[in-house]
């Protein structure tokens, strides 16, 4: 059953809640998936392209492999094939996947409860494997303060064991350090840097911002990506307003990353 955050958190669900999250025969070997929209009221094309959106950002993330399944050998990816309007108050969107954990899903939950704030209202989201339409749905928990390394994609092995965090005092100026064994090329550092984009943006659409606060309220700013000495690139990020999970997601996308003739050393978050 799916849970709300705890009584005085900053995302206690008002009238502006999180839309409903419900998932319908998701696994590990999930390949195709509707993803359906119920809207509060009719939409207007430009709230089918909010959504649109908010759905690229999810899909460009998981094309890099941010979202692997747990346990999964081999490559992980997402590709967004297209969208329609299904009734006069549901949109549909349609998916191709490969090794995703289905609990990416919560992140566009998330996305989609921030378009709020620009009165783009959906009351449930349903992810659905086609081939699985008769599965019993299931509806995700909420992630609050007790759940969230549970409620959110987590560090894929190779991203787990290369991934520490630095002992530092709070701030919302934060940064990730990858290493690689040897000096990088300056084309590396450019190539990552696009590579490394779609978590900006999926940071800025609120995706993490559960539990911290209510996404339509909570934002994070994006930094840069730099060289920061001749192995060591640095992610930088303005305002930290999210999710430590988030953190694990980036390493993910940073092990997919075609690093030869280099390779990974270590990943860092201060």
């Amino acid at each position: 059953m799916s849970t709300a955050p705890k009584l005085g958190s900053t995302a206690w669900p008002t009238r502006d809640a999180l839309p409903l999250l419900v998932l319908q025969g998701m696994s590990a070997a999930t390949v195709h998936v509707a993803v359906s929209y119920q809207f509060a009221r009719p939409p207007a094309v430009a709230d089918q392209q909010a959504v649109s959106n908010a759905m690229h950002a999810l899909a460009n993330a998981g094309f890099r492999g941010a979202f692997p399944c747990s346990g999964i050998a081999g490559p992980s990816s997402m590709e967004f094939l297209g969208a329609a309007l299904s009734s006069e108050a549901c949109g549909l969107q349609l998916l191709q996947l490969c090794n995703i954990d289905e609990r990416a899903f919560q992140l566009l939950r998330n996305m989609v409860a921030r378009l709020r704030a620009e009165k783009v209202l959906v009351d449930s989201i349903q992810v659905m494997d086609t081939e699985h339409i008769h599965a019993q749905p299931v509806q995700p928990d909420w992630p609050d303060e007790d759940n969230e390394e549970a409620a959110y994609p987590t560090p894929g092995a190779r991203a787990a064991a290369l991934l520490a965090f630095e002992d530092t005092d709070f701030s919302k100026v934060r940064r990730c350090l990858v290493e690689v064994d040897n000096r990088l090329f300056p084309d590396q550092v450019t190539r990552f840097a696009a590579w490394v984009r779609p978590w900006y943006a999926l940071l800025e659409a609120g995706a993490f911002a559960m539990p911290v606060g209510h996404p339509a309220v909570t934002d994070s700013i994006a930094g840069f990506v730099s060289q920061f000495d001749p192995v060591t690139i640095e992610v930088a990020v303005d305002r930290f307003m999210a999710s430590e999970c988030a953190w694990g997601i980036l390493a993910n996308m940073v092990c997919a990353f075609d690093w030869q003739p280099r390779t990974l050393a270590a990943i860092a978050v201060d």
